[in-house]
């Protein structure tokens, strides 16, 4: 986690998940019947292709005796087609000698961390820092001082992500100390220098390990300077708050920086898996980690967009399986529910005759509601039987008598309606 990109272990292919034709026909039964033998036509040569390779390669030794720009590419050659031993007769034909050329080992730690031989790499590491070690008045050739460091920084990225050793008695922690202070004098300007003093002084010194990284900071180059110091956080001292505060003050500097964005991201999520954290701080922190993969990815950082998709891919997983967080205001969202408990005019200050603010007092039984206008209401609305005269049949009914000219005026009144 937290690896630059030129610091990763080559990746290893991945298997193909269709079934192979070989599986398949192994679990065929065998046929009854015998295949014939082969014609001598028929028959396969033996294979002198590798033989042929050797052949060719022990030439270009031979050149590489010579001419010492050929070995380190040639012995790279051989460890990725898998000579390992014409591999390791060129490295040894290159350190091996007065003034050796650290390139060798350089490939030759890359080739044992591809592939997984890893106390092999710190071998070669604490080999080459001991034999610089050994010829102090002897000077590095033109750029070996910068290929040194590279190789220091592939033995430390071997033993925090691959061996998980970093311990004061391991053979390349001793080494360190016995070898890296001295090269202060001829690298003591170089922030890349600092930054693998401050891992060196770590083991013995913690106080001079920070003034290390406060140094490299000075010197510039405050992307790598600030990364690795928040990687060293995690790693090291396994302190997610201080590697956030780095790739932090890292972004207040280089602020366009997908590195950065995207291992702040990972320290994040980290911080948000970690135990007793609440599901709404939880939430907050991935809010967080979207929005800095979200910036990292506007970047032009085509190496590490592949690595940032991976890392919002488990974001979301991890997202997913969160429950929800509670709403502001206390007392979390809760059940709903139809009848009694929380309801509405259950509350202090809802409805129902609590008594709050927006309580308006009982409803009137009678009357209207108020006109439209903002006048006065009206008053209650009168019985239709009190608007208008009772007919001649229902006076009958109440009094007992109607007059002849009720009863022609009602007959009318009828005949008209008709």
């Amino acid at each position: 986690m937290n690896q630059q990109a030129d610091e990763e272990p080559a990746a290893e292919p991945l298997e193909s998940s269709e079934p192979r034709e070989e599986a398949q026909g192994a679990e065929q039964q065998p046929r009854e019947t015998e295949t014939p033998p082969r014609g001598p036509a028929e028959r396969k040569r033996p294979d002198t292709s590798r033989a042929d390779r050797q052949i060719a390669l022990r030439r270009l030794v031979e050149l590489a005796a010579k001419y010492a720009e050929v070995g380190p590419p040639l012995a790279e050659l051989a460890f990725a087609i898998g000579e390992t031993d014409i591999g390791n007769q060129l490295v040894r034909l290159g350190t091996d000698r007065e003034t050796p050329h650290m390139e060798y080992w350089f490939v030759a730690a890359n080739a044992a961390r591809r592939e997984r031989r890893y106390e092999e790499v710190v071998q070669i590491v604490s080999s080459a820092l001991r034999t610089v070690a050994a010829r102090p008045d002897v000077a590095l050739a033109a750029g070996e001082e910068d290929r040194l460091l590279h190789l220091v920084r592939i033995g430390f990225a071997t033993l925090m992500f691959d061996l998980r050793q970093l311990t004061a008695e391991s053979p390349m922690a001793q080494a360190l100390a016995e070898t890296l202070p001295g090269l202060e004098p001829r690298l003591g300007a170089s922030p890349f220098y600092r930054t693998l003093l401050a891992q060196t002084l770590w083991f013995t010194d913690r106080a001079a390990s920070e003034a290390q990284w406060d140094r490299a900071d000075q010197l510039g180059d405050a992307e790598t300077t600030w990364n690795a110091r928040g990687t060293w956080y995690n790693e090291a001292e396994h302190d997610l708050d201080r590697a956030e505060q780095a790739y932090r003050k890292g972004l207040e500097k280089v602020g366009g920086s997908a590195l950065l964005m995207h291992n702040l991201a990972q320290i994040l999520v980290e911080k948000a898996k970690r135990p007793g954290v609440s599901p709404s701080d939880a939430h907050r922190l991935l809010n967080q980690a979207t929005e800095q993969l979200r910036l990292a990815l506007r970047q032009d950082a085509p190496r590490l967009r592949r690595h940032i998709h991976a890392t919002r891919d488990r974001l979301e997983d991890f997202r997913r399986r969160l429950p929800m967080p509670e709403r502001r205001g206390g007392g979390g969202p809760g059940p709903r529910f139809r009848g009694g408990g929380d309801r509405p005019g259950d509350r202090p200050g809802g409805g129902g005759g609590g008594g709050g603010p927006r309580d308006r007092g009982p409803r009137r039984e009678t009357g209207r509601a108020p006109s439209p206008g903002g006048g006065p209401p009206r008053g209650p609305r009168p019985d239709r039987e009190t608007r208008r005269p009772p007919q001649p049949e229902q006076k009958f009914l109440q009094e007992g008598t109607v007059s002849l000219g009720e009863m022609i005026l009602a007959k009318l009144k009828e005949k008209d309606s008709r």
